[in-house]
């Protein structure tokens, strides 16, 4: 790939990441996602498959099949609202190339989460030995923003040839 050819798609997968990390920044510190940040990083996937690969059909099916399977594990308690809508528009950023590799890494990401809230205490006390006063559960309920981020930012990386 010639070093032109490569910026739109760095531009982009550099801005996605950016607004991926703010979901989740947001996710930790007020367990809110906001819709307005879910709509510019769905924006954004536009361009970014006009100067890319062209192709808008599978990545709008693979978003809604996601899409529909977040709104299943909102209704179940499962997932958060912001949660659901920000796995989509992940989800259409990836397409059908890059969307079980995204999934599998967000799942790690959430086992890990999961862990380490379930054992707050003991990670809190070894944290504070070396220095660190952290509190890391607010609230019972985990803020998975986080995971789908790690997983994102993992995929954009593949995406952009950087892993």
């Amino acid at each position: 790939m010639n070093v032109q050819a490569a910026h739109p798609e760095i531009f982009f997968l550099g801005t996605f990441a950016i607004l991926v990390s703010a979901a989740a920044l947001s996710d930790i510190k007020f367990r809110l996602i906001p819709n307005s940040l879910s709509l510019i990083i769905a924006a954004l996937w536009l361009p970014y498959a006009i100067f890319t690969t062209g192709e808008f059909l599978y990545p709008f099916i693979t978003a809604f099949i996601i899409l529909t399977l977040g709104i299943a594990a909102f209704s179940r308690g499962w997932l958060g609202g912001g949660d659901a809508k920000l796995l989509a528009v992940c989800a259409l950023w990836m397409g059908p190339a890059e969307i079980f590799p995204f999934l599998f890494h967000t799942a790690l990401a959430g086992g890990a989460m999961a862990i380490l809230w379930r054992f707050e205490g003991p990670v809190r006390f070894a944290l504070a030995r070396g220095g660190l006063d952290v509190h890391l559960a607010v609230t019972r309920e985990l803020p998975y923003g986080l995971a789908i981020a790690v997983g994102a930012l993992l995929a954009a990386a593949r995406m952009a040839g950087i892993s």
